[in-house]
């Protein structure tokens, strides 16, 4: 079965609120039989890490902002966007993008309950000049596999951006490995490989990404699967762009995947041109 498109999940707020303009890039997690959503919520001034709560994954109440928003001179003082939630030792590992005005830096909070976070610092810094990550971070996703994180994250070096890797043992002190998925020399993602999501399923770790084609300017849900987490087969596109009109007619950004009860949940961010927005598909293949 190929994914079927389930529509909008976390609305814009009311006007006023900390996500009255965007409500997107979603990180899920099932906590104490519920689920948890941390999303990007901006409000025409400030991106904040938001949150909101699920029975069944599809029908959310909003919590409000999660706040880790650092004070002047920390590196997050100006915006946080969630990249990852994971649940590691009983504990919400929350690794969101911190930026101070200048680039990003993928940064590292841990919770007890969810809200009340304690950060941990900066785990992914820019890379040196000429490295595949030396411009600016964008996007990430993590899996635990073999007894190490596996981090892919969507890398700017000022003309390309691409999806790397990165491996940790602790969760904190990560060794990068570069490109993981590099563009195609033609076709769906030969622009850009972006908003990475991953999940370990049936033994293959399965990478949920936009693949931007330079023929239409336009991204959509593409797939990769690896055995080992570092060496990808791409799959093609799996989220096409919704039909005129619809909510992801412009863009579909990855978010987090899940699987229930066999069933493949891909939140991603959507655009439709004027809105970003958090969806949600399904699929039992997964493809």
């Amino acid at each position: 079965m190929a994914f079927i498109k389930k529509g909008v999940v976390i609305f814009l707020g009311a006007g006023g609120t900390s996500d009255d303009v965007r409500a997107f890039t979603p990180s899920s997690l099932k906590y104490n039989s519920l689920t948890m959503a941390y999303y990007a919520g901006y409000d025409g001034t400030r991106t904040r890490v938001c949150y909101a709560v699920s029975e069944d994954g599809m029908n959310f109440i909003k919590k409000g902002v999660v706040t880790i928003l650092g004070v002047n001179g920390e590196s997050d003082d100006i915006t946080t966007s969630p990249r990852i939630s994971l649940l590691r030792n009983g504990l919400i590992w929350l690794y969101y993008l911190a930026n101070d005005g200048s680039k990003n830096r993928l940064t590292c909070a841990i919770s007890e309950d969810g809200i009340n976070f304690l950060k941990l610092g900066v785990v992914i810094p820019l890379g040196a000049a000429n490295q595949s990550d030396d411009y600016n971070l964008i996007y990430a996703s993590a899996i635990e596999h073999e007894g190490l994180i596996k981090l892919y994250y969507s890398a700017d070096d000022g003309s390309r951006t691409r999806i790397c890797g990165a491996i940790s043992e602790d969760g904190i002190r990560f060794n990068k490995l570069g490109v993981i998925v590099p563009l195609s020399a033609t076709g769906i993602d030969n622009g850009y490989t972006d908003a990475p999501a991953a999940i370990l399923n049936n033994g293959l770790i399965w990478l949920y990404y936009a693949g931007l084609d330079m023929t239409t300017f336009k991204n959509r849900g593409c797939c990769a699967i690896s055995k080992d987490g570092i060496n990808f087969i791409k799959q093609g596109v799996v989220i096409p762009l919704g039909a005129n009109g619809e909510s992801d007619d412009s863009a579909i950004l990855p978010g987090t995947v899940s699987i229930l009860d066999g069933v493949t949940q891909l939140y991603y961010g959507a655009y439709d041109g004027s809105k970003y927005l958090t969806c949600l598909a399904l699929s039992k293949s997964g493809i």
